[in-house]
Formats: structure tokens, sequence, C-alpha cells
């Protein structure tokens, strides 16, 4: 019902820019409204504000009229705020601090960046998006290098990204691994799936929309195979979602070995876990993502414009002293969006994008380590700010569609329940003709009510 009424606040948004979109001549003393929504989580609210904080120092000293509406879910729920700011989108002059999977419902709206200063600086990834993230909360966890041995799979780097890591974790089933079902392999499981069928990172531009055929094939596929995984890999044939447990420990019941032990998210960039963290961090393999999104805020400004003032204001949050101030007096916790000095030093980088930054050095052995270390991290800039796979990674975890993204995922999960109640035995004719059915149905509503 909510979505409904989302959906209606955007035609009707977009009925008042099109009426008003006549109108020129600028205000300088028309105020500029900047929204954002605190989830109050750790290390978002922190960051955020530092940034708010940042936007209103800038906005004081340059005499910008700036009213900042802030809301959090002891004011007003999520998808309340929504419907407020998306009216209050058809006044103008507004910028928006968010997540950008909340914000595709406007993603037609948005002004043209590359009016931005700082545009031609953005790496490829963020360009000719609806937003512009100010940083990307990148992190890692470790997985041991003794299983890919086992298996006799070589890597010839020690940075992958998350999608490499199922497709690895995939390989090895295929040469005898058995990894104990949990809620964690069971999750890593539809998302290997979903993703080998471009059904994990949609959003409103993903072209399997615009092909219902092959939309109802994936679906199909990514269920019937995910059902096939089950009875190979984990000799199972009844699946209870809730029962269940959460471990962060992938274990491979085949060679007694754990793929990762102890999981954890640690930001890319502070490169003191390295150092703090050296003997479970070094000679190991790391797989980078990113963590929840909503600890990427985005920038986010309205087409409708009455005041031209606010690209000041835009310029200084989509330029390379935001990434400073995001960072504030913590250790870097952002991968960049754009190479730009302030960011090079920020990171210890020289203009090569080689780490330069002094570390303690610790014991004998203490010029060994730190050539390890500096190795790493000179890997680690490679990734973030060189590679355009993992940036590309990066930016489509950024840009999903979550409520797409949701809907598909019951969707799957529903189905692979049902399935299990009897032995996941989809070739059964009264199985599969209902499975059909239920994609048919899935498919064509999911076109009427979300295209």
């Amino acid at each position: 019902m909510i979505f409904k009424k989302i959906i209606s606040v955007v035609l009707i948004i977009t009925v008042i820019l099109i009426l008003t979109s006549c109108n020129k001549k600028s205000d300088d003393n028309a105020e500029i409204q900047l929204w954002y929504y605190d989830y109050i989580v750790n290390g978002y609210s922190t960051d955020m504000k530092y940034l708010i904080e940042g936007i209103e120092d800038f906005c004081q000293k340059n005499d910008i009229p700036l009213k900042i509406f802030k809301y959090d879910k002891e004011i007003l729920s999520y998808e309340d705020y929504v419907l407020k700011r998306n009216l209050a989108a058809a006044s103008g002059n507004m910028i928006i601090i968010e997540d950008a999977r909340y914000i595709w419902d406007l993603s037609n709206h948005h002004a043209d960046y590359t009016k931005l200063e700082n545009y031609n600086n953005l790496f490829d990834e963020y360009k000719n998006k609806f937003c512009i993230p100010t940083g990307v909360k990148s992190t890692y966890s470790v997985i041991d290098p003794n299983i890919l041995n086992y298996y006799g799979i070589k890597l010839s780097k020690s940075i992958i990204t998350y999608d490499d890591y199922l497709e690895i974790k995939q390989d090895m089933k295929g040469k005898g691994a058995k990894f104990k079902v949990d809620l964690l392999e069971y999750i890593e499981k539809l998302q290997y799936f979903q993703n080998k069928y471009d059904l994990l990172y949609v959003n409103d531009t993903s072209e399997i929309f615009n092909n219902p055929d092959k939309f109802r094939n994936s679906l199909k596929s990514s269920i019937t195979e995910i059902c096939d995984d089950f009875i190979k890999y984990n000799d199972i044939n009844k699946l209870v979602v809730a029962d269940l447990i959460r471990d962060n420990n992938i274990y491979d019941e085949n060679s007694g070995l754990n793929l990762y032990q102890n999981a954890q998210h640690k930001s890319l960039t502070a490169y003191f876990w390295i150092q703090k963290e050296y003997e479970s961090i070094i000679d190991n393999i790391l797989v980078t993502d990113v963590l929840s999104t909503s600890f990427s805020p985005c920038f986010y400004m309205n087409k409708k414009i009455t005041n031209e003032r606010i690209w000041e204001l835009a310029n200084f949050i989509t330029g390379e002293d935001v990434y400073k101030i995001i960072v504030g007096d913590q250790a870097p916790g952002y991968s960049p969006v754009s190479n730009d000095k302030i960011i090079r030093e920020v990171l210890e980088l020289d203009e090569n994008l080689k780490y330069k930054g002094p570390y303690k050095i610790f014991g004998e052995e203490g010029q060994v380590r730190y050539t390890k270390i500096s190795n790493l991290i000179d890997e680690i800039s490679e990734t973030i700010m060189k590679n355009k796979d993992s940036r590309e990674f990066f930016s489509k975890k950024l840009f999903v569609n979550k409520r797409y993204v949701d809907k598909i995922k019951k969707f799957i999960e529903d189905n692979l329940v049902r399935l299990s109640e009897n032995n996941f035995d989809y070739k059964n004719e009264e199985m599969n003709k209902i499975l059909d059915e239920e994609i048919n149905e899935f498919v064509k509503n999911f076109n009427i009510h979300n295209k």
C-alpha cells in the first residue's frame, strides 16, 4: 500500500515540475532545503553528523539560505518520511543525502550533474547516475588460503570481490566441498544463483525487466538450480529457513576446514586493522564487499532550481574536501569515488597511488612486516582506485533498487520452501506447472506495479 502512495506522489511531483519548469528566474534568497533520515545505526550517525556540520558551516560562511529537514524513527517512520520528502521536492531547491537504494522514486528528476566542478574527476562508474556517493563503505573479511590450496585453487591476487568469492566457492563445491547448511550458507547460495541470472543487482535500468521471457527464465533457472544445489551438495530435501542458525563460520565438512572463521566486516581503508590483526590478515585472502549501503551516503539534487546558489553547495558536497570531512578524526572508512589530492593525502598515497605513510615497526622482523603491510596497502589502493572491475562491483551494489531486490528474493524463497515440501522435486509435472504459473503471475504483476 505504501508503494502505491509513493507512486501517486511521484506522479503529482512530475506534473508540478512540468508546470513550473518555465520559471527560469533565479532568486538568491529562496530557501535551499536539505533532507536526510538518520537511521541511528553505529557509524552512520557519526559520519552523517560530520557531513551535516560541514554543510551547515559552509552555508553560514557563504551566506547561503539553508533549511535542514532531519527525521528519524522517533519522529517519523521512514515510509512517511519518504512521502513527506517527495512532496516537498515539488517546491524545488532540494538536496537529499541518502542511501542510493531509496531515491529511485525521484531518479527521473535529478539535476544535470555534469555542471558540477568536480564531475570530471569522478570515476566513470559514478557518472551518469541519479545521485553521487560521498564515499563507499567498502569492507573486507578474511578467508583462509589453506582450503583453497586443498582444492587446488590458485589466485593471482590477495583481494577479491564478494562476487569473485561466490564463484570460487561454487567451484570448490564442484571439487568436493560440502559446506554446512546454516543461515549464512543459505544466503550465499541464493545470492550466487541470483547473480548468475542477473537478479541480484537490479534497478530501474536493468535490461531484464524489458524482456519478460528472460525475466521468467531467470527466475525459474535460479529456483530450480538452487534446488539442485541443495540436493547435490548438501544432501537435504527439506528447507525450513526459520530453523537455520546464523553462524559466522563457513565450514567445509569434506576437508574439515573453515572457508572463513568469525567473519567480520572491517573497513578496507582503515589501515590500522592490518597492523592490529597482522597475523590473521597478511598472507591470507581478503574478500571486499560494501557494508550495508546505508553507510554510504549519496548526494541527490532535484532539477527544479529557483536559487542558482544551490550549485555552490552542490560543488562543496561533491568536492574533494568532503571526503576529509566525513572521515573526521576517525581512520578512513570510505573508498573514494574520485582521485583527488586531498583524498590521496588522507589515504597516505602518492601521485602514483602507492602507500607512502609511516607505519610503526615492531621487533627484529619489523622491516619484513612493514614491507608486507605496504604491499597490501598498495593492492588495496589498486582495488579501490584503479581496478575498474572492483569499482563496478561497488557501484552496482550501491545503485540497486532495494524494493525490487526484496520482492525477487522473497518470491524465490517462497517457492523454494514450497518445493522443499515435495523434496525439491520441481520436475514433477504438477509442481512444475504450479511453478510456471507462479512465475508468470509474478512477472506480470511486477511489471504492472513497478515499471
